[in-house]
């Protein structure tokens, strides 16, 4: 998080392949809701980054 706080890189690519793993790996679908519950606060912790720095005003998404 210290790079997105130091930096504003022109683009930003995260992937949590945890929940991608999960889904494939474990067959249940309390694995698959644990995974995606795991990454709830590493999405937060990369979103106050991007506010810290003023980043999150211009972000754009892609579908």
């Amino acid at each position: 998080m210290n790079y997105l706080r130091r930096n504003k890189p022109d683009l930003l690519f995260i992937h949590f392949d945890e929940v991608d793993h999960a889904s494939q790996r474990s067959g249940t679908e309390l694995r698959y809701i644990a995974a995606i519950e795991g990454i709830d606060r590493p999405t937060v912790r990369v979103i106050e980054a991007l506010k810290s720095n003023g980043m999150l005003q211009t972000a754009r998404r892609c579908s």
